[in-house]
Parts: structure tokens; C-alpha cells; sequence
């Protein structure tokens, strides 16, 4: 948090601090938090078909956590729940519950950023596009080497480390899909507009900030409870930022 920051160090020291600032597209963000948050939950199966959390003796991962993560993605959890038993939400469900609702506000990126810059000044904040990093990563890391005055060519020799493969443990509906991408329409067209119009203190080797494209690799389900789900669901004419 930038307060903690501001807690932390005189303002002479904390003018001297740089900042990276990766962002993803939000629908693709949330939908990684769920399925991150499913995974985890999930583990408390792997080694036992019924444990007890509160006696897990650390074979599997702080209790405390996992019961959390489980928590936010279910139903009906409780500590020692069978895995025949466990009813998990969708993700579509789980867009519609307390916690994905709460979750929807970190994908307002702009607001976020016009928060931290209450503490910091532009020129001290270096924002990347996570998926024009992962396409363009010679160019984003030679950027990035100068604004950290690292040496020069150094950039050349990255590589991103290949992400671990693991199985997928949730789908993607494409109805959810789109009504995100709706909500967040408006939010993201001023903070792509913010990041390359607004040239004020912006680094000069900051990269262009290209749109930010809600993912297309969904499934189509229709299923009577996923309809009845979104049936509340409003939207304003192009502009987005509602989903009640």
C-alpha cells in the first residue's frame, strides 16, 4: 500500500524509489483469481480423500489459507468436507458472490494508479501491458533497463521464464466473459487514454499502452442456472461500469 510506503521512508528517499507497474487485462485477471483461488482450495484433496484442516500437520499448505481460498469459491465448505460433497461455484457464480463482487474493483486500474500518485510522481512509476510484455519482451526490458539506469543491452538478454503447466481447473463462459468485458469498457478506455496521452512526468522510454482486449478463448455455456444468473445483470449503453 502506498501509505505504508509513505510510513516507511522520508520523502527525500522515497522521491529516489522507482516502480514497475504490470497490468492484465481485468476480465482475464478476474478470472485468473477464481481459478487461482479453485486450484488452492483443491490441494486439500490431493494427498487424502477426506482431511481435517485443522490437523493437517503441514502436509499441504497453511489450514488458515486454504480454508479461506476455499471459502470464497464454495458453497458449503467446512473443515473436512468430502470432495463428493463440496459443491464449488462457477465462475459465473462466483462473479455474482461477496467476494467477486469485491474483487471487481482491481481490475479500476485508474483509480488505483491516481492513488499511488498521491505518494509518488509519475516519472517514478514505469507501466507495462502484461500481454505486449509477454509478446514484446526484448523491447519492454531494453525500456525498462534504461528507465532503471541498468547497462545497456541488458534488455537484450532476457527471456521470460515459460509459465508452469498445470490443469485447468475452471471454464470460462463466454455470457460472464462478455457482460465483464462490458463493465470494464469505460474504466479501461480512460486508463489507456491516461497512459499514452497524458505525457505529463511519464517516463520517456515507457512503452505504448495498447487496448487492453478481453479474452476470446471462452466456452459457450447456456445452462438454466447460468441464465437465471445473469438475468439481473444491467448494462448501460457503451459505457460500461455497471453490473447490477
Amino acid at each position: 500500500m502506498p501509505t505504508r510506503l509513505e510510513e516507511s521512508y522520508f520523502a527525500d528517499d522515497l522521491a529516489k524509489k522507482k516502480f514497475i507497474l504490470i497490468l492484465r487485462e481485468p476480465v482475464a485477471r478476474h478470472f485468473s483469481e477464481y481459478e487461482m483461488r479453485l486450484r488452492v482450495c483443491l490441494k486439500i484433496y490431493e494427498n487424502d480423500d477426506h482431511i481435517n484442516l485443522g490437523n493437517s500437520k503441514g502436509r499441504l499448505d497453511d489450514p488458515v489459507r486454504l480454508g479461506r481460498n476455499c471459502a470464497a469459491v464454495s458453497f458449503n465448505y467446512h473443515a473436512g468436507i468430502k470432495k463428493e460433497t463440496h459443491q464449488f461455484m462457477s465462475f459465473a457464480q462466483w462473479v455474482h458472490s461477496p467476494y467477486g463482487l469485491k474483487e471487481l474493483s482491481r481490475g479500476h486500474y485508474h483509480e488505483h494508479i491516481a492513488h499511488w500518485l498521491q505518494f509518488i510522481k509519475r516519472d517514478q512509476l514505469f507501466i507495462i501491458n502484461f500481454d505486449y510484455l509477454i509478446h514484446n519482451t526484448t523491447d519492454v526490458m531494453t525500456r525498462l533497463a534504461s528507465f532503471l539506469e541498468l547497462d545497456k543491452g541488458w534488455g537484450d538478454n532476457v527471456v521470460l521464464p515459460k509459465p508452469k503447466q498445470v490443469k485447468p481447473q475452471a471454464v470460462l463462459d463466454c455470457t460472464t466473459a462478455k457482460r465483464l468485458g462490458h463493465y470494464y469498457s469505460k474504466v479501461n478506455r480512460v486508463l489507456v487514454d491516461y497512459i499514452n496521452n497524458v505525457t505529463i512526468g511519464k517516463p520517456k522510454d515507457e512503452p505504448v499502452f495498447p487496448d487492453l482486449i478481453p479474452p476470446s478463448n471462452c466456452a459457450d455455456l447456456t445452462t438454466p442456472e447460468g441464465d437465471d444468473l445473469l438475468a439481473g445483470v444491467e448494462e448501460d449503453d457503451a459505457e460500461g461500469e455497471r453490473f447490477f
